[in-house]
């Protein structure tokens, strides 16, 4: 199962848009008008959820009721924000099931910060603030990734709407069929008339 993540405006509502076009299973998904983005699945949310309730609560995450509800999430992709700024998240995940790779989208951090000043409610006051913050979340998560050894894929918004290729390269390692029409379908779905570039 491909996990989808990233900090925030970095183009992963658009992608996971073009996951659901192509007609790879995501999932019941809940979109907001007012951020402009969205198609996180309610189902992983709800998990990563309990597991930060876990934490917060001072109880130890690792949670077998938790751990085979993650086991039954059943869809080709799911995104989730949550695993990058929570990283732990993703080593519970990770040690539930041996079926996880990662899409990571990222951007220039500074690019970033001037998004998310246009939403204030939309995230913390710090990411709003200090880019070297992201990079720093960003490092973490990648660092961690990597000491889990699970397989990832980075890209980087707004580029990665010129390379399909490397995005249906993916799928196709995942054994994902892929429609006859998928370039007209990556065009229309990466239209900058529908995307939020800035």
């Amino acid at each position: 199962m491909i996990l989808v993540t990233g900090v925030g405006r970095c183009g992963t509502s658009a992608l996971m848009q073009y996951f659901i076009n192509i007609g790879l299973r995501t999932g019941k998904m809940s979109w907001h008008k007012r951020y402009d983005a969205g198609n996180e699945n309610p189902e992983v949310l709800n998990i990563n959820n309990k597991f930060r309730k876990r934490f917060m609560n001072g109880l130890p995450m690792k949670n077998a009721k938790l751990y085979e509800m993650a086991k039954q999430v059943d869809y080709d992709v799911v995104k989730d924000p949550q695993f990058l700024t929570f990283p732990s998240l993703i080593n519970h995940w990770a040690e539930a099931r041996d079926d996880i790779r990662i899409i990571y989208c990222t951007r220039k951090p500074e690019h970033i910060v001037e998004s998310l000043r246009r939403i204030p409610e939309m995230t913390s006051p710090v990411y709003r603030s200090h880019a070297d913050l992201i990079v720093q979340k960003q490092n973490n998560f990648l660092a961690r990734l990597d000491k889990l050894e699970l397989p990832y894929t980075t890209i980087e918004f707004p580029h990665f709407m010129h390379f399909p290729e490397v995005i249906n390269w993916v799928l196709e390692e995942e054994g994902l069929t892929l429609p006859d029409d998928i370039e007209t379908v990556w065009r229309e779905t990466f239209q900058h008339s529908k995307v939020h570039i800035k």
